[in-house]
């Protein structure tokens, strides 16, 4: 199990009250094992998340299932159950827009030491992904204040 950083996985320094929308992708340099994390992007204090669209280009693996969520929930946005699945030999297929847990607001204490949390996707099959695959997520989100 290891943790990984997608492109464009931090929070921006300029984060603005209103809509924000982030695109990062990560692309695989080893294979894929259960329990691996890919971090998407940090979520700001006082946000509501209002889409999470997870896609996937695998030509080289066979399905591969994931749980996207947070750092409190790791399974927070879904479509249809608690997974999921980007299928495999296509490119930009399996895209997936969460149903479940849209409307989500992060909310830390004034006085937490992390103003943020982590969208992030937990590989639940191991070994499927592999060198050269990629899994893209597109996070858009509105700050309150």
């Amino acid at each position: 199990m290891a943790t990984y950083y997608a492109d464009h996985g931090t929070l921006g320094r300029r984060v603005h009250a209103g809509l924000n929308c982030v695109k990062s992708k990560y692309t695989y340099s080893t294979t894929a094992s259960a329990g691996d994390i890919v971090r998407f992007c940090k979520l700001p204090n006082n946000c509501t998340v209002t889409s999470v669209v997870f896609y996937g280009d695998l030509p080289n693996s066979s399905a591969t299932t994931y749980k996207v969520g947070t750092d409190s929930s790791v399974a927070r946005f879904y479509v249809s159950s608690s997974a999921i699945t980007v299928l495999h030999n296509c490119t930009l297929i399996g895209t997936s827009e969460a149903t479940r847990g849209i409307g989500y607001t992060f909310s830390a204490s004034d006085d937490a030491s992390n103003q943020w949390e982590y969208i992030s996707a937990t590989v639940l099959n191991a070994g499927t992904a592999t060198p050269g695959d990629s899994i893209t997520a597109i996070i858009q989100y509105i700050v309150t204040n």
